[in-house]
């Protein structure tokens, strides 16, 4: 248990090696519930992995440009945070991978994904050159792959700003870095949106002049409360990131 003597590297040290012991443990676990429930209820699964993968990624990236904002605009406000900004961003890497099974589970999530859904949907048909699963696998891994890219220049000049040419490197790269977040979360933003009322189910409240017809067993889950729970999960978020993060996957 910590007090509030000084405690010696060494006893530091040991004091972390333990807590991280028993947050592998505690990982160990959740990772057991989680392969139990696959084997349970699959569509399920996706569906709440994909709500803490979102939370995982709104984290990372909302601390990406809390940080480029601070190196663009300067003051002392930011540097008693700039460490914890470093390493919540730094795990990009580590949320990227955790994109898998979000991509495995993408039939299970997106009305788009199944064919048959496309083909009797008209809108759908005219978005299919931009919502059809080869595109939007490389578009995350593009999307990740400039946020990666971005942090790690960010971090390599940031480690040196008493130089001037690092502090004048470091406010260039915050300052394209904000655009191209801008317009990544954008374009991931336009990825979902809506797309959980389509197959004739309208949005939450609203009337349909569609006809009435049986969805696939695989959009009964998704209609109507997928609207509802995409609207209800947004409004809940109060950053600006998460609430674009969650439209773009809805």
């Amino acid at each position: 248990m910590m007090t509030d003597r000084l405690y010696t590297p060494s006893e530091m040290d040991d004091w972390l090696r333990g807590r991280q012991r028993l947050s592998l443990i505690a990982a160990g676990v959740a990772c057991l519930a989680v392969a139990i429930g696959i084997f349970f209820d699959a569509d399920q699964f996706f569906r709440s992995y994909l709500m803490s993968f979102l939370m995982c990624v709104a984290l990372a990236l909302g601390c990406l440009s809390l940080e480029m904002l601070q190196y663009l605009t300067g003051g002392k406000w930011g540097l008693s945070i700039e460490r914890i900004l470093q390493a919540a961003s730094n795990t990009l890497p580590l949320v990227a991978i955790l994109f898998i099974p979000v991509a495995l589970g993408v039939h299970a999530l997106y009305p788009w994904s199944h064919p048959e859904v496309v083909r009797g949907d008209e809108v759908l048909r005219h978005k299919q050159i931009y919502l059809n699963l080869p595109f939007f696998i490389v578009r995350a891994v593009l999307f990740f792959a400039v946020w990666t890219a971005g942090a790690w220049f960010l971090h390599r000049f940031a480690e040196n700003q008493r130089d001037r040419a690092s502090y004048v490197a470091v406010r260039r790269i915050s300052a394209v870095g904000l655009i191209v977040y801008v317009f990544t979360l954008t374009f991931r933003r336009s990825t979902g949106r809506n797309l959980c009322s389509r197959a004739g189910t309208p949005p939450c409240g609203a009337s349909s002049s569609l006809p009435s017809t049986d969805s696939p067993p695989y959009l009964s889950s998704l209609q109507p409360e997928c609207s509802c729970r995409a609207i209800r999960v947004t409004r809940a978020y109060s950053t600006p990131t998460a609430s674009m993060i969650w439209a773009s996957f809805c």
